[in-house]
Formats: C-alpha cells, sequence, structure tokens
C-alpha cells in the first residue's frame, strides 16, 4: 500500500474563524429545519449570529463532527503533501479509521484537559 506523511500543526495553525463559521452555518440550518414558527426563527438565527463561542463549544464541535476531522486531517497532511486538495485526500482517507483516531484522540484530550483542572491550571 502508499504511505502517506501527516505533519504535526500547532494549535495556532488552526483557523478558528473558519470553524465558527461552520458552526454558526450549522447551527442556523438547524433552526431553519427544526423550528416551524418563522419569528421564533427569526430570533434564534440572530441570537445565533451574535453569538460568541467559548473555546470549549468549539472544541466539542471540532471533536464531534466528520466533516471536521476530515478538514483537520488534510490540513495535516497537505503540509507534507501541497499538490493535494480535500476532495482528492477525502477518496484516499478510510473515513472509519479515521473516526477511530479522532476518538482516541478525543479522549486523550480530555484526559489531558482533566489533569490540568485538577492540578487548578
Amino acid at each position: 500500500g502508499n504511505k502517506y506523511l501527516f505533519a504535526e500543526r500547532n494549535k495556532e495553525d488552526s483557523d478558528y474563524a473558519a470553524i465558527i463559521e461552520r458552526l454558526r452555518k450549522k447551527n442556523i440550518r438547524f433552526i431553519q429545519e427544526n423550528i416551524p414558527d418563522k419569528e421564533q426563527q427569526l430570533s434564534l438565527m440572530l441570537a445565533e449570529m451574535r453569538r460568541v463561542y467559548s473555546i470549549e463549544e468549539i472544541t466539542q464541535y471540532v471533536s464531534t463532527d466528520k466533516y471536521e476531522w476530515l478538514v483537520s486531517a488534510f490540513n495535516s497532511f497537505k503540509i507534507n503533501n501541497p499538490d493535494i486538495d480535500l476532495e482528492e485526500f477525502g477518496k484516499l482517507v478510510d473515513m472509519p479509521k479515521l473516526q477511530e483516531i479522532g476518538k482516541i484522540l478525543n479522549e486523550l484530550e480530555a484526559a489531558e484537559t482533566g489533569k490540568k483542572k485538577a492540578a487548578g491550571k
């Protein structure tokens, strides 16, 4: 089989504005699809547009959304493979394996966060 190289990325490399925009769009779509009352829908959408997300909310979204896992893996992959695009990468990656890796990473990060909170950091 082929070997593919991934590069470690710093949290500073993450485009939080783009992640927040995708989260906001997802929430607005949910409101549009699930709230039949148009006035209530508008009120909730306006509140969503003004909302400031906490880092915990962003982390929760990224750690549970399959598309975000794909984008995160792609951003690490393209450092060593700049000629590939997201669509092509999506065809290469084994999504069940990526989900498994994501789950393990989330568990490790949760354990690390728990240790920091217990230590008072």
